[in-house]
């Protein structure tokens, strides 16, 4: 089904380049029935995967940060993380609430509108 053509530039143009092989990859559409027997076979790789995971597994699937928290190095980053939050509650919610008053949105929707202080 791979087709290679080849377009010979030198010839056109009058320049001796060598020429290049295009690679042409035919694009195939997924169908638009459903296969009952791909569904199927979907769930029973998913089952198998379920019926084989291992409590640390579980526990990672839900509560991401369960990956993360076992390789926290404390000491490395628990001074600047705790500088970032002080910062950011210094900064960011006074101007927050401030834009409460000022403002007739809600305080969910400031929550996420203020990324960087003004």
């Amino acid at each position: 089904m791979e087709s290679t053509y080849s377009t010979n530039l030198a010839t056109q143009t009058g320049t001796s380049k060598p020429t290049r092989d295009v690679k042409v990859i035919p694009l195939h559409h997924p169908s638009s029935t459903k296969d009952s027997s791909t569904t199927s076979e979907a769930f029973a790789k998913w089952k198998a995967k379920v019926n084989r995971m291992e409590w640390n597994e579980w526990i990672e699937m839900f509560l991401p940060c369960y990956r993360w928290i076992r390789t926290y190095k404390l000491r490395e980053y628990l001074q600047p993380d705790l500088m970032a939050g002080i910062t950011v509650g210094i900064m960011l919610v006074p101007q927050l609430l401030k834009q409460i008053d000022m403002s007739t949105l809600t305080e969910f929707i400031l929550l996420f509108c203020d990324d960087v202080p003004s």
